[in-house]
């Protein structure tokens, strides 16, 4: 027996204990319907509000339903025409110095320089000057316009209506 969940996600929770899976300024997660629950050691997600529990057999036939019913996979996770960079930024163990700068800044700003650079060397990774990937011009310029014409304004939508629903008029 398998288990589909749904879960009815109360618009303040973005930003707070749900994630937006992989949210970047590239088409594929502003598509996406992928997110992730933060979850304490307390926390039972099967009494989690809003969750639906939907049982199926684990057989071909249904399986295959279920997998028609998301497109094939498509409307959870769709193609991403970046997936050849990702590939190789897997396989050359590099990383550059401004990524390394920038992701301390903005993930890891609580944690000592003395364990970043620990941290760091335990990941294997090579710290170099300027990595030697680079984005296809022509496909990085595709995933800009796609961004600026549709994808800022339904991230925005789907992970910050928290704002707009939690504002009060009584300060006015």
């Amino acid at each position: 027996m398998g288990i589909l969940y749904s879960l009815d996600i109360e618009p303040e929770s973005f930003g707070k204990d749900v994630i937006v899976v992989g949210a970047q300024p590239f088409e594929r997660p502003t598509r996406q319907n992928a997110f992730a629950l933060s979850l304490s050691e307390d926390d039972n997600f099967n009494d989690r509000k809003g969750l639906g529990i939907i049982p199926f057999k684990h057989d071909k036939e249904s399986e295959s339903i279920l997998f028609d019913m998301f497109y094939r996979s498509k409307k959870l996770f769709p193609d991403d025409m970046l997936v050849d960079v990702v590939s190789q930024i897997n396989e050359i163990n590099e990383i550059s110095c401004g990524a390394v700068s920038f992701c301390k800044t903005v993930y890891y700003s609580n944690v000592s320089d003395n364990d970043w650079e620990k941290y760091l060397k335990q990941t294997g990774l090579s710290i170099v000057p300027e990595t030697t990937i680079r984005f296809d011009e022509e496909k990085l310029n595709i995933q800009y316009k796609f961004w600026c014409n549709y994808g800022r304004d339904r991230l925005m939508r789907r992970t910050q209506c928290h704002l707009v629903t939690s504002f009060k008029f009584d300060n006015f």
